[in-house]
């Protein structure tokens, strides 16, 4: 469902894969899977207040391949092509930590991370209970 204050948003039930990265380790959950199910849920709910900013965040490739071995990212990957504010994707991709109120969706494009983010405010909450739940999901080896 695409949200008036949040387009991207709307993407996100599109993606044919999502993917969990835990210090660089992946997992991939189909889409139709628990897993997926799961993760797209948690997602709804995290950005149910959010808003779409205009984004200064650029993205540099191989900074973001180097990010992504630490911490907890989450990406949806799409089957094809999707557009959002005049900009091209394959797949979305962020961090997740507790304390962020807003963050940067990183856009893959011709394989690339590389280029302008979309920027997400959470409306005055944080990521923690949707951390919570991706952690939870990685952990249950479905």
């Amino acid at each position: 469902m695409e949200r008036a204050e949040c387009p991207i948003a709307g993407y996100l039930s599109k993606a044919e894969e999502i993917a969990i990265y835990t210090e660089g380790k992946r997992r991939g959950f189909p889409a139709g899977s628990g897993g997926y199910r799961a993760a797209l849920s948690a997602a709804d709910t995290l950005l149910a207040q959010a808003r779409q900013m205009p984004a200064f965040g650029v993205s540099i490739d191989k900074m973001t391949r180097h990010e992504m071995c630490r911490g907890l990212w989450i990406e949806f990957l799409f089957k094809g092509e999707e557009v959002c504010a005049e900009l091209p994707f394959a797949s979305l991709l962020f961090s997740v930590k507790e304390e962020y109120r807003g963050f940067n969706i990183v856009r893959k494009a011709g394989g690339q991370y590389a280029g302008r983010c979309y920027y997400v405010d959470l409306g005055g909450k944080n990521m923690s209970a949707f951390a919570a739940s991706v952690r939870q999901l990685v952990g249950k080896g479905e």
